[in-house]
């Protein structure tokens, strides 16, 4: 299929917003108008494998990725720049069941046959680090690692030797494991500041959430012991789990029983966030945001602590396998993909392109007028290069902006470079061509000294400055004499227009390599973010604000 020219999919596929859920609370008065969010999807990014883990930090996606014949490998993928990367393992095996806190990851795995340990994986070096090694005697699993400042938490089960089952926690910087609760009957563990949590199972079937205090050492049953406390975690003195119905053969499908529950750990209150019979499970918390995964229907659940707002997100058809609150949102995966959901106020059109970004303001102004597009995938693509032909098209839409009638290509627009027939160009349709053509017509954009338009090569930014000085030429103000701005101004051809964009104010924005516009190069290619810059201030010349 021929390639499309600048006609590429935005976000509007990827991203869609939910409504507050209103049924199934334990708060008593009806919740407050919660935010919209926005939910992206992410294709698996690696077709043989299929998501079964994630974990969220910093703008990485940490996830499991099963593969054919059994075993599985772990994945980070950048938000921010869309790629994806396989964490590097030593032998073939399964390696799962990340916990992610800014650049550092840690989790479980062992090569096939053999039994877990667990591993730190820093994402800025890419270096692997093993911290338990189950070679001994006797020695067994360690498994649900979690991260937090520094510190792991673990727990290890082992059948008989020196070693001892229970919860351990390895300091980072001092390379120190202490064993802060012994016993197999201690699991899932999770910890924030000075506390620790985990599960304790009992004789009876049931299990209880257990509070530990790092500097105390006091040992705090939190979770009734009647019922069985599962998947507990904390953040910032919040403690949250699923409580249910405890298993029996009389009982078997107990899930549609599990509620979760929220425990402030400087007021002791527990307070129930769910009260009905949907099956809520694997909740997640941080900075006042907990979201779990309900079974009927299948979905992401929100509650903002603070705001004490509900909000439901769709699962989109796909199942939810796992989920974790980050420091922006939540993210999850199923069958199909993973999902990132932002709140209204976070979300960006484009996700390499966040909202404290010096082009965001531009970007998302020249967007919502078609002038640039996005690429299939969802990204803008900041520093990606810019083709002639593609500017042509570009400064054609957004002069008109100003001027439909002068600016809008038609059909029977024609104009012959010497090398026309390379411009794409298809019958019906407007192609490249047309907008190259109404360009040429308007005096928007001119050849080359041999006839050839070469429609392409990567456009330069100082070609980009001249054909947008020719389009407000009518609006500029010659400089006086003696201003010098900050750029050169050397070059025969487009010094000169340089120097009176420069002035005009129609470079402002532009970000070079010591954050202003010294040492911008304006003979290498221009970016997109750069064009969507530039020509945002020249809208503003054309169509100044009301």
């Amino acid at each position: 299929m021929k390639k499309r020219w600048l006609r590429l999919a935005v976000l509007l596929a990827l991203t869609a917003v939910f409504s507050l859920a209103t049924t199934g609370l334990a708060l008593g008065d009806e919740p407050q108008q919660a935010p919209q969010w926005q939910v992206r999807t992410i294709p698996t990014p690696v077709s043989t494998a299929t998501p079964s883990f994630i974990s969220a930090s910093s703008g990485y996606l940490v996830w499991t990725g099963a593969q054919p014949g059994g075993l599985s490998n772990l994945y980070v993928f950048t938000l921010v720049s869309g790629t994806n990367v396989c964490v590097p393992t030593g032998l073939p095996g399964n390696y799962y069941n990340p916990s992610a806190d800014g650049p550092l990851v840690v989790y479980q795995g062992a090569r096939a046959g053999a039994f877990d340990d667990i591993y730190l994986y820093d994402t800025g070096n890419g270096l692997v680090q093993q911290l338990t090694h189950n070679s001994d005697p006797g020695d067994r699993d360690d498994w649900n690692p979690r991260i937090d400042q520094w510190r792991v938490v673990w727990e290890k089960h082992v059948k008989s030797g020196p070693a001892k089952s229970g919860i351990y926690l390895y300091d980072i910087q001092t390379g120190v494991t202490t064993l802060l609760l012994e016993g197999d009957q201690y699991r899932d563990p999770d910890l924030s500041g000075d506390y620790v949590v985990c599960v304790k199972s009992l004789d009876t079937g049931g299990s209880e959430i257990i509070l530990y205090n790092l500097v105390t050492q006091e040992i705090r049953s939190i979770g009734d012991s009647t019922r069985s406390n599962e998947d507990p975690r904390i953040d910032s003195g919040l403690v949250v789990w699923s409580s249910g119905q405890v298993w029996s053969p009389s009982a078997p499908d107990v899930w549609f029983t599990y509620q979760i529950q929220l425990y402030d750990i400087a007021s002791g209150t527990l307070t129930s966030l769910t009260n009905n019979a949907s099956g809520n499970t694997k909740p997640s918390v941080k900075h006042g945001l907990v979201a779990w995964r309900t079974k009927e229907p299948v979905s992401v659940m929100l509650y903002d602590v603070g705001t004490q707002t509900f909000t439901q997100l769709s699962a989109r058809g796909d199942e939810v396998k796992s989920l974790e609150v980050d420091e922006k949102g939540v993210a999850w995966c199923g069958n199909r993909g993973l999902y990132y959901a932002l709140p209204g106020s976070e979300a960006t059109r484009f996700p390499d392109v966040p909202k404290d970004h010096p082009y965001a303001t531009a970007i998302e102004s020249i967007a919502e007028r078609n002038i640039i597009e996005g690429y299939d995938n969802g990204y803008f693509g900041l520093g990606d290069p810019i083709t002639r032909q593609q500017f042509a098209k570009m400064i054609l839409l957004t002069m008109a902006v100003y001027n439909p009638a002068l600016y809008t290509p038609t059909l029977n627009d024609t104009y012959e470079f010497a090398d026309s027939q390379s411009i794409e160009r298809k019958a019906g349709e407007l192609y490249p061509y047309h907008y190259i053509a109404r360009a040429a017509l308007t005096g928007l954009v001119k050849g080359y000294p041999d006839g050839t338009f070469r429609p392409t090569l990567n456009i330069s930014r100082q070609q980009v400055i001249t054909m947008i000085v020719r389009a407000a030429s009518q609006f500029l103000t010659p400089p006086p004499p003696d201003w010098q701005g900050r750029l050169s101004y050397a070059n025969p051809e487009h010094g000169q227009r340089i120097r009176l964009a420069e002035f005009n104010g129609l470079l402002s924005g532009i970000v070079g390599p010591r954050g202003t516009l010294a040492g911008w190069d304006t003979t290498q290619p221009a970016t997109r973010g750069e064009v969507a810059q530039m020509l945002y201030s020249l809208l503003g010349k054309l169509v100044p604000a009301q």
